[in-house]
């Protein structure tokens, strides 16, 4: 097949991709949490590789990666509400658990099941540095310090009495690229995880996704144009051989 259709039809794979991860980012844009998704090529990308590849090259398919700057960090109100921020060069993830598995998220819209346990909105089990973190059932209030050191705050004949529960277990990977998404929220690894201190809790609050809906529509837009001039670019190809056969056949 010549060249020119590989590279329009490439280029048309490449730019849908983008349309679909720019949609997907839109629909999670007021996610809490959510990583901004994006793709590894661009519509000129395709072009210089088929160029380097030569006449019977055919392009890599474009994969995804996430971007894991902070997104903004709103005020809820609600006490299991947590928002990390970055104090230092690490990037800080509460550690949560799923069917035995690790995952790392900065989705902080906790909850409390009929057990007790502090989970996620989907019920996955929020992780302490003693495994599962259970609210007693006397407990009048929790309060979360920027620590990550969840208290109860209990009322006896005395007073109020403050009492340790657990810390959050936040933690940290060497790279980040390398994190594997299991949704937009949450990411998994075979990498090592490790404590960070380096971070800030603020209980009340929840990060918003770092989607800028805005650049995302602008981008979108942009994209469909590239999609559709490589569609005609297509479409200029395919009338171009069908000329070039019918010359031939009346040859």
């Amino acid at each position: 097949m010549p060249q020119g259709i590989y590279k329009a039809v490439s280029a048309m794979i490449t730019e849908q991709r983008q349309v679909d991860t720019i949609a997907r980012n839109i629909a999670n844009s007021e996610t809490p949490g959510y990583r901004k998704s994006m793709i590894n090529r661009s519509f000129a990308d395709v072009y210089q590789e088929m160029a380097s590849n030569g006449q019977s090259g055919r392009p890599s398919e474009p994969s995804s990666y996430h971007i894991f700057s902070s997104g903004m960090i709103n005020e809820t109100g609600n006490p299991y509400n947590v928002a990390l921020s970055n104090t230092g060069t690490e990037t800080p993830f509460f550690l949560v658990e799923h069917n035995g598995k690790e995952m790392l998220t900065r989705a902080g819209n906790f909850q409390t099941d009929n057990d007790g346990r502090l989970t996620t909105t989907d019920g996955w089990p929020v992780q302490g540095q003693g495994g599962d973190i259970l609210i007693p059932p006397e407990a009048g209030s929790v309060d979360i310090d920027e620590g990550g050191r969840l208290y109860t705050m209990v009322s006896t004949d005395d007073g109020v009495q403050r009492n340790f529960i657990d810390q959050l277990r936040v933690v940290t990977v060497d790279d980040t690229s390398k994190l594997q998404a299991e949704s937009g929220q949450f990411f998994s690894t075979t990498d090592d995880i490790r404590d960070t201190k380096q971070f800030n809790s603020k209980q009340g609050f929840i990060e918003s996704s770092n989607v800028n809906p805005m650049l995302e529509i602008a981008e979108m837009v942009a994209s469909q144009q590239r999609h559709d001039s490589a569609q005609r670019a297509l479409s200029e190809q395919l009338k171009s051989e069908a000329r070039y056969s019918d010359v031939l056949g009346g040859a």
